[in-house]
């Protein structure tokens, strides 16, 4: 049985703890928050005795007998985190985005690499069953290869941050950057899973909502050696919805061949078309479940733990869907687009 020590009792802690109860062989055993009001709600929603929360990390690791620890704070602070657990010998699952440069993300991989412990970066997208399925029949071959890609996500929620109204993550009201970097990593991650690495991308973005600082909308045009694909994402698309306010994207993803096109339709069915315009359903019914797919990655994690394989989403594989993130931020300074290679 792996022991696990939360560090961050947040708003996205509680995702975190639903699925580790999910989870043959682990058990969340502690749970570390600065802010001790939010860790003894946190514990008691969770059933983690008193005598198991902490505010200060350091006196977690000096008096828990745990064999990781699951981060899930902001970026700002991961570099600090990661410092001080590495040096006790304790393996680290790290929240994205796991840092907030790629310097910085370079540094925290020598640092586990000096002490000899593991880094696996929380990236829960591509671990999402439908763009699971996705990959599935992109491997068959069934559409042959691939030609051009075109990737939709959308919510209504920038415009729902006014000052006055409550919010679970405040802090994406004064970020500087937004949507690529906040979301944006997912998507490129998912799009490196599905596709492979892109040698070139051009970005163009605004910002919609008053009440934010970054940009909310934008788009990314990926060239890769033979084919291309662009990704439409907002944060601030009108929905058609009782409370204006949608937690679940609007997601769909065309992914044409030179024998078919696979479409991942915004209902989560996923559809082969062939030349002739007719269509069969290869699946259908599997939803974004965001609880399970945290499930998959920390089953995931401790399988790699015990058999030494490589993390799928590990610190240097990370680094390379982080490199794309600042990508999309250079294009967007510069106007231009920014050679990968």
């Amino acid at each position: 049985m792996k022991k696990i020590g939360v560090v961050g009792a947040g708003y996205w802690s509680q995702t975190h703890l639903r699925a580790w109860s999910q989870v043959e062989g682990a058990t969340v055993q502690c749970l570390c928050d600065t802010d001790e009001a939010v860790l003894k709600e946190r514990g008691a929603q969770f059933q983690i005795d008193h005598q198991h929360l902490y505010t200060e990390l350091e006196e977690l690791l000096q008096y828990e007998d745990i064999d990781a620890v699951d981060i899930v704070t902001k970026p700002d602070t991961h570099r600090e985190i990661v410092e001080i657990v590495a040096k006790t010998g304790r393996d680290i699952l790290c929240q994205k985005p796991f840092a907030q440069t790629v310097q910085e993300a370079q540094d925290i991989l020598k640092t586990v690499e000096r002490h000899r412990v593991r880094l696996m970066v929380t990236e829960n997208w591509r671990w999402l069953e439908p763009f699971r399925q996705v990959k599935l029949h992109i491997q068959s071959q069934i559409i042959g290869n691939i030609q051009q890609i075109r990737f939709l996500d959308c919510k209504y929620a920038t415009p729902t941050f006014a000052p006055d109204r409550a919010i679970p993550q405040p802090y994406f009201r004064t970020m500087p950057n937004l949507l690529f970097f906040e979301m944006g990593i997912h998507w490129l991650d998912v799009w490196r899973y599905l596709f492979g690495e892109p040698v070139s991308l051009y970005a163009a973005a605004t910002r919609i909502s008053p009440y934010v600082q970054g940009e909310d909308t934008g788009v990314v045009t990926l060239k890769h050696e033979g084919f291309f694909g662009h990704m439409d994402v907002s944060w601030a698309s009108r929905r058609s919805m009782a409370n204006q306010r949608d937690e679940c994207p609007i997601e769909q993803m065309i992914v044409e061949g030179d024998r078919a096109t696979l479409i991942l339709y915004q209902d989560n069915r996923l559809v082969l078309r062939q030349t002739d315009g007719t269509e069969r359903v290869l699946s259908n019914g599997y939803k974004f479940n965001m609880e399970e797919s945290f499930s998959r990655l920390q089953r995931h994690f401790l399988s790699c733990l015990q058999d030494g394989t490589e993390f799928q989403t590990s610190g240097a594989d990370n680094l390379k869907t982080l490199s794309l993130v600042f990508a999309v931020y250079e294009s967007l300074r510069t106007n231009q687009v920014v050679d990968l290679n």
